[in-house]
């Protein structure tokens, strides 16, 4: 995200409680922990954006529970990720996680231990917008 711009094209919301917002801050710590080194993507600024900004806006959540292509290259898995992981958006359903959800760690470990790397959002639940976001006002934090 260009910090200076107060839109972006699409936003991905890691699940978290609101008092640690939705902070892919613990993605970074747990790679730390598991001896995993984490791609640029995770070494930039991020937006903590309430989940109010998403009311009304076309978006889905994909609940990121299927190995594909994109995590699994030259595997044998789907090219795509299956359509009942994505589910309209629902602000007042929304639920955030407690804490990194225990596939994300096991794939982080499988990928060290494999010597892979290790995608960033792996088996982490999506909140997908289509179209920019006004992030205006919001805190730029890094991780």
């Amino acid at each position: 995200m260009n910090e200076r711009s107060p839109r972006v094209s699409s936003v991905r919301m890691v699940a978290r409680k609101a008092t640690s917002g939705r902070d892919p801050a613990r993605l970074v710590e747990a790679r730390r922990r598991l001896g995993v080194p984490f791609s640029r993507l995770l070494q930039r600024r991020v937006v903590r954006i309430p989940v109010a900004r998403l009311a009304g806006r076309p978006a889905v959540t994909y609940d990121s529970a299927s190995h594909w292509i994109n995590s699994s290259p030259g595997e044998d898995v789907p090219l795509t990720p299956p359509l009942n992981e994505f589910v309209p958006f629902d602000p007042a359903a929304y639920q955030e996680l407690d804490e990194v959800p225990q596939p994300h760690l096991a794939y982080l470990a499988q990928q060290r231990d494999r010597g892979q790397p290790a995608l960033g959002f792996v088996f982490v639940r999506h909140v997908l917008v289509h179209g920019p976001v006004d992030i205006s006002g919001l805190e730029h934090t890094s991780l």
